[in-house]
């Protein structure tokens, strides 16, 4: 899981958002919507909700393009079942909650993909090697115990 990400409120413009996005580098930020539950704002969105639609992005406010309910994965899940989960239910992110819904990792493919890569290639980023020995890990013991 990697850190919680990018929490905005509602009321705050797209343009906040991609500066967000940019400055660290994040391909999508969570959205506090007002009626205190959370949606989600990616790249996508940007494109085809608020460029395609010919938004002014430092007027919009998130909440008017956020996508609600996003998918979602408890923390207490393994790796195998939330790549799983973003599989069938045909997303590449994923927000990480707590038992009370609250945000508290996300899942990205694309950083799955750079950690098996940077590991394959011996790669020295320790996060890398030590995210994917957890999904072994997580693979391992779920195969011994659903025999």
């Amino acid at each position: 899981m990697q850190d919680r990400g990018e929490i905005l409120d509602g009321n705050e413009t797209v343009s906040d958002a991609v500066d967000k996005m940019m400055e660290c580098d994040i391909g999508f930020v969570i959205v506090k919507l007002e009626d205190g539950k959370i949606g989600v704002v990616t790249e996508s969105d940007l494109v085809f909700r608020v460029i395609g639609a010919n938004l002014d992005p430092k007027k919009t406010r998130l909440k008017d393009v956020a996508t609600r309910d996003p998918v979602t994965v408890n923390q207490n899940m393994s790796l195998e079942y939330a790549l799983k989960h973003m599989r069938d239910k045909k997303v590449w992110r994923l927000i990480v909650v707590d038992s009370k819904n609250v945000p508290v990792g996300r899942l990205d493919q694309k950083f799955f993909f750079r950690s098996l890569v940077n590991v394959a290639t011996g790669g020295s980023d320790l996060v890398s090697h030590s995210w994917i020995e957890r999904y072994i890990n997580d693979i391992v013991e779920h195969n011994v115990s659903s025999k």
